[in-house]
């Protein structure tokens, strides 16, 4: 705290002919001056003036997301204009645009802050990446979000607490990641990890994100038999998943606990953020198997007269995403008004909590194909703490 940022740092090396001086950013700027530049990185380093004021205690870190496709480019406004009511997350927010529709509402919507790409989950650690290599600590949230309150206060404060490099969502009753929220500090250690990912990733395309990006942390997910190459991991950390960066209860594991005042983040598990279509599998498996009913986490019946793409013609059910965007009360997006005050937010928010925690999801090993690479068991009757640690020591991780 107290020197200049990283972005005034690089305001003179930007202005009104950004790439000209793009060798002082360092000598891995080579192969782009050699091959030439993307749009995607031609955009970013043009929006970095225009990122605003940051928070002082962390005055390099920006908010990154990607969107496309009509399910989410229909919310775009809304997001922006909550995040700008709450502060940092608003104007130090990035939009990976993958689409021309999502590229022309962002710059409306969220001051020219736009980086242009093509959809892949790919650009989910990409634009990360680009961000550290020029100095920003990046705090990635998936669209499917809502936020509550500035998370930055919450972020920088765990993450000084390690010091950690890394910050990851985690299970409400499991010992599982999702990478849906993450913070990345901007040390050459995360660099080095985060591209290690992308490279993995780029070769393996058969393999899921998360599964890679947990069996990279060497936690509880493995994508090989063989032991991987690993980059030195990054000293990390889930982020609260008890009650402040939480999540309904659609899916086995998921929900939250506490008070409604004390939820920063509320992560829908929309199940199509990385596709923006009707072709993935989870939200097939959230229409036919998901807690839609009262008393649970899902989202509620359609309101009378209701059509259209609020409501999903095979179960009449609106998605939780539409619900905490589609409400009539504007304040809720142009203020930083408290969404539990709502009805219906409330509503939903309180159908999802838990008074107890269950521990059967614990020592079993996450994410699909359980069961495929073998893993000691844990013994019969074990207790909670026993558990715990078979969950913690399904694969040796650093946390140093």
């Amino acid at each position: 705290a107290g020197g200049p940022s990283q972005v005034q740092v690089l305001q003179p090396l930007i202005g009104a002919s950004p790439l000209g001086s793009l060798a002082n950013l360092g000598p891995w700027t080579g192969s782009l001056v050699g091959r030439g530049f993307s749009e995607s990185f031609r955009d970013l380093i043009s929006a970095l003036p225009r990122l605003g004021e940051g928070h002082p205690d962390a005055p390099d870190l920006v908010y990154v997301t990607m969107v496309y496709g009509k399910r989410f480019n229909r919310h775009l406004k809304r997001f922006c204009a909550r995040a700008r009511a709450l502060g940092v997350p608003g104007e130090r927010l990035l939009l990976f645009t993958l689409d021309a529709e999502a590229y022309a509402l962002c710059q409306q919507e969220n001051g020219q802050r736009c980086v242009r790409g093509t959809p892949s989950i790919m650009n989910k650690f990409t634009l990360p990446l680009l961000c550290a290599r020029v100095g920003l600590d990046v705090m990635w949230v998936d669209l499917d979000v809502f936020l509550m309150k500035d998370p930055t206060p919450a972020i920088v404060e765990h993450a000084q607490r390690g010091p950690f490099d890394i910050l990851i969502s985690g299970s409400f009753e499991a010992d599982c990641i999702c990478n849906g929220l993450v913070y990345f500090r901007a040390t050459e250690v995360v660099r080095t990890w985060l591209l290690g990912v992308l490279v993995w990733m780029y070769n393996h395309p058969y393999e899921h994100d998360q599964k890679t990006f947990s069996a990279f942390l060497n936690y509880t997910e493995t994508v090989s038999r063989e032991p991987l190459d690993l980059p030195e991991i990054p000293p990390w950390d889930t982020l609260d998943p008890i009650n402040q960066f939480v999540t309904p209860d659609t899916f086995e594991g998921n929900g939250w606990s506490g008070n409604l005042e004390d939820i920063v983040i509320y992560h829908f598990l929309n199940g199509e953020s990385d596709t923006g279509s009707d072709l993935d599998p989870s939200g097939t498996w959230m229409r036919d198997h998901g807690h839609f009913e009262p008393g649970s986490g899902g989202p509620p019946p359609c309101r009378p007269g209701e059509k259209g793409d609020n409501c999903a013609k095979a179960t009449g059910k609106v998605s939780l995403m539409d619900l905490f965007y589609t409400q009539d009360d504007d304040e809720l997006y142009e203020t930083a008004k408290p969404a539990h005050e709502n009805a219906d937010i409330r509503r939903a928010l309180l159908s999802a909590r838990k008074d107890t925690r269950s521990t059967h999801l614990l020592g079993k090993q996450c994410g699909p194909l359980v069961g495929v690479l073998d893993q000691p068991p844990v013994k019969s009757g074990a207790s909670k703490e026993e558990l715990l640690r078979a969950a913690r020591e399904g694969g040796k991780r650093s946390r140093a």
